[in-house]
Parts: structure tokens; C-alpha cells; sequence
């Protein structure tokens, strides 16, 4: 199991209501959330050792959310 840490547009309770089934859809991830209160609007998943964090980044841009690692 890893944590997989993001940068996202996830702004409001609504925009995380709708970006349940988009993480749903995806093998591997067992829990998630976002913190809309950070400046960065954290997303932190509790993963598969097989999820990449790429698949995650890709899936949501996919969705219309942006979704990017987090700079060092």
C-alpha cells in the first residue's frame, strides 16, 4: 500500500461529491480525500502498490479537474 499526494482544483464539498465516482471507477484506490481547506486543495489516496501517481494525475485531467504533483 502507498499514499499518492496531489495538487488539485477541488475547491468546494460539491466538486468532491462529483469527483467520488471518477475515483470510484478506479482499481487500487482504497481510500481518499481532499483537503479544500489547503491553499493546494490536497488530494491523498491510500493506493495499490500498482497505482501510479501518473494514472491518478491522468484520470482526473481526463475528468476536467486539474490534478498535479505536488513541487518539493
Amino acid at each position: 500500500m502507498k499514499y499518492v499526494i496531489l495538487r488539485t482544483d477541488v475547491e468546494t464539498e460539491r466538486m468532491v461529491r462529483t469527483l467520488q465516482p471518477v475515483l470510484s471507477s478506479r482499481k487500487g484506490l482504497y481510500d481518499w480525500t481532499v483537503d479544500i481547506e489547503d491553499k493546494d486543495n490536497v488530494l491523498r489516496i491510500v493506493a495499490d502498490d500498482k497505482v501510479e501517481e501518473s494514472d491518478i494525475i491522468h484520470l482526473l485531467n481526463q475528468s476536467g479537474y486539474l490534478c498535479e504533483a505536488l513541487p518539493d
